[in-house]
Order: C-alpha cells, then structure tokens, then sequence
C-alpha cells in the first residue's frame, strides 16, 4: 500500500502545480498498483475534467462508483458533467438527488439541484433546494436573492420581499437584490419610486446614495431618463459614493429608448457626446476610481454600455462614442490573470466562439456552426449558464469542446486563456449581455473577432476584424464605420433555417379588426424612431382603410405607453387605427405574417429575423435602407434575390411603395410570387459556412 501511496500523494502535489500530465501519469500508476483505490481514480476524474475532457472524466467518475457506490462527491461530479457539457438536465438532476442521499449535508448538490429546478420552470422544487441548502451557508446573499427571484414566480411577493431583504442584510450592496426589492415596495410608479428615495433617504442615511443609484436604474428601465437623471444627481451629491466617476459617466450618458420627440432626442445625443469628450480630456478622470480584481464593482462601471447600444437605433454613427467609452474604461480594468498567445499555430487553429443566450445567434450564427467541418479548425464553444442550456442540444453531434463559462469573470477569464486559442469571435459584445462586453475589453487571443450580429462597431481597441459582407454594407468607405477591421464576404454570415408554413389564424384571434388593410411593423420597439412616425402616419393618412399593427416587444406597457404618447402627438387623427399586439410566440408571430398586406421595415435598424421570416412567406418588406448595416439587412437579402421593387430612397418613396402594394391586390400578388420564387436564395447558404471556414483558416494577425 505504501507505494500506490506515494504515487498518490506526488499526483496531489503535482496537480496542485499545475502539471496535470505528469499528475494524471501518478495517478495512473497509483491505480495500477491499487485499481480499488477510489479516491485517486476520483482525483483522475477531477483532473479529466478540469482538462476539459468530460467522456475519460465520466469513465472515471462511474468507475468509483462501480468500486465504492456509496461515493457521493463521484455522483455530484457526474452531475455537473451531464449538465455543463451535455445539456442533459433531468440525468444531472438524478445525479445530484443521489448525492444528497448518500451526504445530506453536501451543500453544493442542493445549489446545483435548485439552479437546475429553476432553468427546468421547477419554480416549487428549487425554492426547496435553496432553503435546505442556506441550513448549511446561511450566509450567501446570492441564494436568497434566487429564493426572492423563485417566490416572485410563484406569486408570493411577500416571501419573495423577505428573501431579498435578508440578502440585503446579508450583502447591502448587492444589486441583484435590490432592484427586485425596490420592485415589490414600488412596482414601476415613477411617484412613487421618488417618494419612497426620500423616505430612505430620511430612515436609512447610510444608504441614501446606493438606493439613489438603483433607483436611477429602476427609472432608467420604464424609460424615464428625467427622473433618473434626478437620482443619479442625488446619489452624487454624496462625495463618499463608491465608483463616484462610474456613476457621473451613467449620468451624463443617459439616453431614451422613447423620447417624446426628435428635438429631445438630439438634446440627450449631444450632452451624451460633449459628456465623453470632456470626460476623455481630463487626465484625472477615472484616475482613482478602479475595477475590483474580483469585478464585483464592474457592473457600476459597463452600465454606462447601454446608452452607446441605444444610439445604434437612431441616425448617429456610435464608432466615436463607443471608442472613446472603450478608452476611458480601459483605464479602470484590473490587469489580466495571465498572458493569452502571442502567435498563431503554423497548423491546426484553435477557434473559440463566446456564446450567449440569443435569438439572433440560434438564427443567424448556430446554423455555421453545426457546418463547420475544415479538419484544420479546432472548435471551442464557451457558453453562459443559460446559453448552454440554449445551445448545447443543438451542437451536440459535434466534435467541438464545449465548456459553461463561469458568471464570475476571473474565473470566465481564465477559462478563455487556459484554452491558448488562436482566434477568439465574440457573437455579441454589444448587447446587455455585460460580461460579453467585459471579456472583449481584454486581449484573450492573438486574434479577436465579432460579426454583423453586434450592433454596429464595437469600439473595444481588441477587437481586431469585424465580419460583414459587400450586401451589408454602403458602397463609399464602409471602413469608415469600424474600429475593426472590416471583412466583406460575397454573401450574408449566416445559415438561416427557412421556416416551415405556419397554420393561419383568423384576424379575430389576434383582436385586429375584421375590416381593413394590415401594414405589419412587428418589430422591437425601440427601433421605431421618432424620424419614422412621419413614414408611418403618411401610410394611414394616404390610406384611411389602413390597420397600422404593433408588437409590445419586450413586453412593457411602459414603453409602449411612451409610443403611443409620441403617436398621439404626431398622428391623433390616426390612433384609433394603431394597433398593440401582446408579445407573441414564434408560431403566433408566423401566423399573424400571413395576415398582412405589407411589412414595413424601420429606419436605421430595420429587420433582421423579422425580415428573414417574411420573406419566407413571400410577405413584401418596404424598406429605405440607412448608412450602417443594421438599416440595410431587409436590402441585402433583396439584392441576394435580384428584387428591387420594395427598396426606396426618401421617405416619399416608402410611403407612396407601401401603399401601392397594400391597395394594389394584383401588384401585391404579383410580388409575393416572385419574392416565393426567389427567397430560397437567402436560407440555408452553404457559401457563408464556407467563408466562415476560409476566414478562421487564412486570417492573420493586425
């Protein structure tokens, strides 16, 4: 026994280091001599895991059990694997019921149970989960948030409001707590909202300006930056506010989803860009204010992102804004965990691709991905908690290493840089995804890449090419528009699966009038602009049998309620023939397609699955395409199919276009067929996998 011993403990000692070849070789040897000695085919396993190799790690782990089945911690492994590498949530979920079983008191398996329940809609079973697990750490703020998140679910706001109070008490400065809180005592009453921060401010001084701050937040959500503005001055006004210059930037950088008007609008986008220019100029700026090493702060600090994703959706270019946001949070970054690669492979490349939950990913990007097939790529998939569960399904017939990306950032970092990669493609660094944002702030690869899915430039000064296409893009200095370097492909990035005719619903199902023309605009709110409500009251004044149709998407009334004050102002004759449909699911959406005349594609950032998805059904999209790609996606996929007819140039043009195709039954029909005909052309286009391929194969580094 004191040999096997001996191995064990120099495979302990050497994984420890870090030298996990020679480790696994000491652990080899060990069970050579001993092949019952469960705990070092165990620390095998762990160490096949960690290596990122889940199929030796699970042999491992069902080998322990096989000698030793009353192991809990091998049960528990076993369920991570099946849940992080393979999707399999009900087999990781037996997993980790086995390992309470054996251990009542392994902590871990009830978080992971409850995480899983909750993923799963189990609102009930993971609310149990959680409350066993804080018997044995009462003091984790993040549970009880979760228990708060769960309890609302279940319409218990009053446990839910329990919950988040005691991680409050747990952790004061927990915003994932907080914001919910604030919900429950306030619900979204603008009125209330401010009474309630003076309230606070009164009772609870020490909290005054971090209650000030997330009710800024809170406002900034239902769209009313008047009022945050108010909270964020507040929460300023104390000279001991914690990341003081993070929240002057959140300040200075707000900008409406919905202004009232187009003058309102231009006043927020010029404070917005004199704000950074002032703030770039002053060497003292952000000087002080850092980044925890642990990036609990960081958050204060990229909210400032949302302001500059907004300004995508109006007429202003955001490359200079986004570069010089970029710039200045540079200065704040604690400094990386490591040293990414220097050079690329003279070989076989490692490509890593950072997934998260996203609609335009499952539509646009993950079609490639499942083709991509070039014996000289290595694949990498990293994916977030709830991207895995999202994704991981879909690519699981693919020999591509898969691993869950922690939420934590270091730990996310260094998951990036332990996998050495060559080429790094960012799917969305510019969305409300901010850890996204976060790893792109960072050089992680020699080479780091996003595509036409990110809302225009990013700005990030690592960010090297920017994957785009000569359909995409204006025809005088498109550079012009990127950090990046732009690469134009003959066709779109994307494999879009065309999708299957939906069963017709009636127009009283959806509680649109049974009378009347239907001009469908079903898109995100946010991209109908103050500049299109002329485009759009022209089409109703020219038509008075006209329907105008809405999504509320996301599904807000706030917002909504917003658009329609707009709406009154600039069309009051028409309202009455305005129409707001819920949020639909993807088969309703299909459906209601099938009823319109005519879809109207928005300014600036027009269609992208709403266009791929008309087109599909041979519905014409009238489009007036803008100076950045996102305003010219509906264009491109005409210009694939050789189809002119529905692309305009003023806003003359659109509205004379969509009226003659609404009122004109045999041009209507006329153009449906031939967009049928010809729409096959922009799905499922093996030439974008094989650019993809040729890209990742031959790009070399700035």
């Amino acid at each position: 026994m004191q040999e096997e011993l001996e191995h064990f403990e120099e495979a302990q000692q050497l994984h420890a280091e870090g030298q996990w070849g020679l480790a696994a070789l000491h652990y080899q040897m060990a069970l050579e001599l001993a092949p019952d000695f469960s705990e070092a085919r165990y620390q095998l396993g762990l160490l096949h895991k960690a290596q990122h190799e889940p199929e030796q790690a699970i042999l491992c782990f069902k080998e322990v059990l096989d000698h030793n089945p009353l192991f809990a911690a091998a049960y528990f492994q076993l369920g991570q694997i099946y849940q992080s590498y393979y999707g399999a949530f009900e087999e990781a979920l037996h997993y980790y019921r086995k390992t309470q079983q054996l251990d009542m008191q392994y902590a871990e398996a009830y978080y992971c149970a409850g995480m899983l329940q909750k993923e799963l809609g189990q609102f009930a079973q993971a609310s149990q989960s959680f409350l066993k697990f804080v018997q044995f750490q009462p003091d984790r703020a993040d549970v009880y948030t979760q228990l708060g998140e769960l309890m609302t679910y279940l319409q218990q706001p009053l446990k839910a409001s329990q919950y988040y109070s005691k991680a409050l008490e747990i952790d004061p400065e927990n915003t994932q707590a907080l914001m919910p809180w604030l919900h429950l005592k306030i619900g979204q009453d603008p009125h209330k909202m401010m009474a309630f921060l003076i309230e606070i401010a009164t009772s609870y001084p020490h909290l005054r300006s971090q209650i000030a701050c997330q009710v800024g937040r809170l406002m900034e959500g239902i769209d009313d930056t008047d009022e945050a503005q108010k909270c964020y001055q507040m929460a300023l006004e104390d000279p001991e506010l914690p990341d003081r210059e993070a929240w002057q930037l959140k300040e200075a950088l707000l900008l409406s989803l919905f202004p009232k008007d187009k003058a309102s609008q231009e006043a927020q986008i010029e404070k917005l860009k004199h704000s950074l220019q002032t703030f770039e100029a002053d060497p003292h700026f952000l000087a002080e204010n850092k980044i925890h090493e642990d990036f609990s702060n960081a958050e204060s600090y990229f909210l400032s992102w949302h302001a500059l994703l907004q300004l995508a959706y109006t007429a202003h270019d955001p490359r200079v804004p986004r570069e010089q946001l970029a710039r200045l949070l540079q200065k704040c970054l604690p400094p990386l965990p490591g040293q990414p690669r220097q050079s690329l492979r003279p070989d076989k490349r490692r490509v890593g691709f950072v997934l998260y939950e996203s609609g335009a990913v499952h539509k646009f990007l993950i079609g490639i991905l499942q083709r991509l097939s070039d014996p000289e790529l290595e694949i990498f998939i990293f994916m977030s908690e709830y991207g895995s569960a999202y994704f991981s399904p879909m690519l699981q017939t693919r020999d591509f290493e898969q691993i869950l990306l922690s939420n934590q950032v270091p730990e996310a970092l260094q998951q990036i840089l332990e996998a050495d990669l060559d080429i790094l493609f960012f799917s969305e660094p510019n969305t409300t995804h901010m850890n996204q944002t976060l790893l792109a702030a960072y050089r992680l690869a020699p080479i780091q890449v996003t595509s036409w899915l990110s809302s225009g430039t990013t700005g990030q000064p690592h960010m090297d090419y920017f994957l785009s296409s000569h359909l995409l893009e204006r025809a005088e200095n498109p550079q012009d528009l990127y950090s990046e370097q732009l690469v134009l492909n003959q066709t779109i990035p994307t494999f879009f699966a065309r999708p299957e005719k939906p069963t017709p619903w009636p127009r009283s199902d959806y509680g649109l009038p049974a009378e009347g023309r239907l001009y469908l605009c079903p898109h995100v709110m946010s991209k109908l602009q103050p500049d299109f409500d002329a485009i759009l009251a022209g089409i109703l004044k020219q038509d008075p049998e006209g329907q105008l149709v809405l999504v509320t998407n996301p599904d807000l009334p706030a917002n909504r309620d917003a658009l329609l004050l707009r709406f009154e102002a600039e069309m009051p004759e028409q309202l009455p023939r305005i129409w707001f449909l819920p949020k639909l699911n993807p088969a309703d959406f299909l459906s209601l397609l099938l009823l319109g005349e005519v879809m109207l594609d928005p300014l600036y950032f027009g269609g992208g699955t709403t266009s791929y998805e008309a087109l599909a059904l041979g519905l014409p999209v009238v489009t007036l395409p803008g100076e950045r790609l996102h305003g010219r996606i509906t264009q491109a996929c005409y210009l694939k199919m050789g189809i002119t007819e529905c692309i305009v140039s003023s806003p003359e043009a659109y509205i004379a276009t969509a009226v003659k195709i609404a009122t004109d039954a045999e041009y209507n029909q006329a153009l449906r067929e031939k967009i049928l005909q010809k729409s096959g052309l922009i799905f499922e286009e093996a030439l974008a996998v094989r650019e993809m391929e040729n890209f990742l194969r031959t790009v070399q580094i700035r």
